[in-house]
């Protein structure tokens, strides 16, 4: 689960980098959904921190863990919900 602005703001940035799109892609994404974007400073603050994890090798593990989690909070919320 996302604790912090910091993991929101990772979480934009890595989902944005993964699927191929920039800043600007982004934003219209964000402004679509009426969603505040931050600006191409921080995006880019966040691409920089992480692509030096990327480096490390660690973000595959990061990343993989992250979706594990959000597939099993899925599963549970379906499965109190009946489905």
């Amino acid at each position: 689960m996302i604790n912090t602005i910091n993991d929101i703001n990772d979480s934009a940035v890595w989902g944005a980098l993964s699927t191929g799109i920039g800043y600007s892609q982004l934003e219209e994404m964000f402004a679509i959904m009426d969603v505040p974007v931050k600006s191409s400073k921080k995006f880019k603050k966040h691409k920089i921190a992480i692509e030096q994890v990327g480096n490390n090798q660690a973000w595959e593990e990061h990343l993989t863990t992250k979706i594990k989690l959000a597939g099993s909070q899925e599963k549970r919320i379906a499965e109190e919900k009946g489905h």
